[in-house]
């Protein structure tokens, strides 16, 4: 862990401490998950620190393998002070990945129930027509890379690329029969970056709400940019 990453680390100590009662559990760990992912230190808590190198390996392996060791030491010291006493006591002798594992099985309730909501925006979540391609595809994709990654879901690349299909506008059709009829197999991230430099001609006067109805006699400043340039 390197200095700009330690005080990143730190700067998870200013929010709220996690409760007695894990009420505040989801707003802390998604502080805590987005922190790690800010300095590219997620891995954390997805995996164990592993074991030591073989006795045969070269230096530098073993040198990695302690610079490893030293940064989940220092992150779950850290993360620690932001827990209650009792906790820490009770996870004193684990790594940071089992100790997050095991407040998330602690608060199995509150995560199951946070992941179905996400799951519920992911699956619910429109774009109005006329408005911006890309805003809506980062919307789409923050909301499925916290599905994926935070919260341990699991679907298939086809399954969120149809999701993401059909959250798009009628102006969109086209494009969407054309991807379903050829069949095309691409990986969601593939997906997501060739479809944002997709330009159609927005249906004016027909706009998607956030709840996928369909609104008479709306053109947003998206809209009105693109009629201008």
């Amino acid at each position: 862990m390197d200095s700009t990453q330690y005080l990143e680390m730190v700067s998870f100590l200013h929010g709220e401490r996690l409760k007695e009662n894990g009420s505040n559990f989801i707003s802390w760990y998604l502080r805590l998950r987005a922190v790690l992912k800010r300095i590219n230190l997620s891995f954390l808590t997805k995996e164990h620190v592993g074991n030591p190198p073989a006795n045969d390996m070269d230096a530098q392996a073993a040198i990695d393998y302690q610079y490893r060791r030293r940064t989940y030491a220092i992150a779950k010291g850290i993360i620690e002070t932001s827990i209650p006493q009792a906790l820490r006591e009770e996870y004193a002798d684990q790594d940071t990945y089992d100790m997050i594992d095991e407040l998330k099985s602690s608060n199995l309730h509150r995560f199951r129930v946070a992941r179905f909501e996400l799951e519920n925006e992911f699956l619910s979540t429109k774009m109005e027509e006329g408005s911006c391609l890309k805003a809506h595809l980062a919307k789409m994709h923050e909301i499925h890379l916290s599905l994926v990654d935070d919260f341990d879901y699991w679907t298939t690349d086809e399954s969120a690329i149809y999701t993401v299909l059909h959250s798009l506008p009628p102006s969109y059709t086209d494009h969407v029969h054309g991807y379903v009829g050829r069949g095309e197999s691409l990986e969601f991230s593939d997906f997501m970056d060739r479809l944002q430099y997709l330009e159609v001609e927005p249906i004016e006067g027909e706009v998607v709400d956030g709840e996928g109805i369909y609104l008479i006699y709306f053109i947003n400043v998206c809209s009105l940019i693109q009629h201008l340039q």
